[in-house]
């Protein structure tokens, strides 16, 4: 999903510009696109904010892309030192770097209703079936009382 102010084309460095911007008090911005399907919808504004840490599985961020464009999209983890982000309705996007990330999408806004943003509960299914998988991966090796206790159940 890309926001209507990336939509003219920017230099990676406008990301820092942002960042500064976001670091004065929170951003509203417009997006546009259905790449984060009912999450976020075209039209809506996402909040933006400063996060003192990186990304955490699930959450939503702003990054700008190598062409310059604003993305609003979930973090799905790393891979080396680049981080990797999505749509829900699409594939993985190309590899992001850290100097690249704006904020982190805290609500979303439309028709005059907000709403937060929260993380794995948004997650897309396909996530979800990954998470049980692994969990029930570690109940066989550590045995299920282990891993009940382990997630507070």
């Amino acid at each position: 999903m890309t926001s209507d102010a990336g939509s003219e084309s920017r230099s990676p460095a406008s990301a820092d510009l942002l960042r500064r911007r976001v670091q004065a008090g929170g951003l509203w911005l417009p997006v546009e696109g259905d790449s984060m399907g009912r999450t976020i919808r075209a039209g809506s504004e996402v909040l933006l904010e400063v996060a003192n840490r990186g990304p955490r599985l699930g959450e939503v961020w702003a990054y700008v892309d190598a062409a310059g464009v604003l993305v609003v999209h979930r973090y799905l983890g790393r891979r080396g030192r680049s981080m990797r982000f999505a749509g829900d309705a699409q594939h993985d996007d190309p590899p992001v770097e850290p100097s690249m990330l704006v904020g982190r999408a805290v609500r979303v806004r439309r028709n005059g209703r907000t709403a937060p943003l929260d993380g794995v509960r948004r997650l897309p299914p396909t996530a979800i079936a990954l998470a049980h998988r692994t969990l029930r991966g570690l109940a066989v090796r550590l045995g299920a009382r282990r891993v009940r206790r382990w997630l507070g159940r």
